[in-house]
């Protein structure tokens, strides 16, 4: 390549700046992956408030709360997200987590249920996950 172009290309890489988040969705993405829940949490708030049916959205903001632990607040935006959707299973992995945090067994087990018929193809996955929320709603032989 010549000098000339070579020297034109990188002036327009550089003045191009860098390459950042596009879309609120990917601000979010980068967010949670850099721990600043709360900056993910308002990025997906103002997003729900502008598109309250963004099921992508309810999912991301209902995984942040899970992880915060906010499991009223996770089991309500992932509920919304299953019936927005209805063929992802993804919301009731979600709901099965935060059922079992609050101590509702059958409900995390129904959860998985509702998981696999949404997505058969995920049966062998979500087993295992099943036979541990079974095993920790069993009572204490204690």
């Amino acid at each position: 390549m010549k000098p000339f172009f070579s020297r034109v290309l990188l002036t327009l890489a550089l003045l191009s700046g860098p390459v950042a988040a596009t879309t609120p969705m990917d601000e979010a993405a980068s967010a949670i992956a850099a721990g600043s829940i709360d900056q993910a949490r308002d990025v997906l708030n103002n997003v729900l408030n502008s598109e309250p049916d963004n099921v992508e959205a309810l999912l991301k903001l209902g995984g942040v709360e899970l992880g915060a632990g906010n499991y009223p607040a996770a089991i309500d935006l992932l509920k919304k997200a299953a019936a927005l959707d209805a063929n992802t299973p993804r919301p009731f992995i979600g709901l099965a987590l935060a059922y079992v945090h609050t101590g509702r067994g059958a409900l995390a087990h129904g959860a998985i249920e509702e998981a696999v018929k949404r997505d058969p193809g995920k049966a062998a996955t979500l087993k295992p996950l099943l036979e541990r929320l079974e095993a920790r709603s069993a009572p204490s032989p204690h």
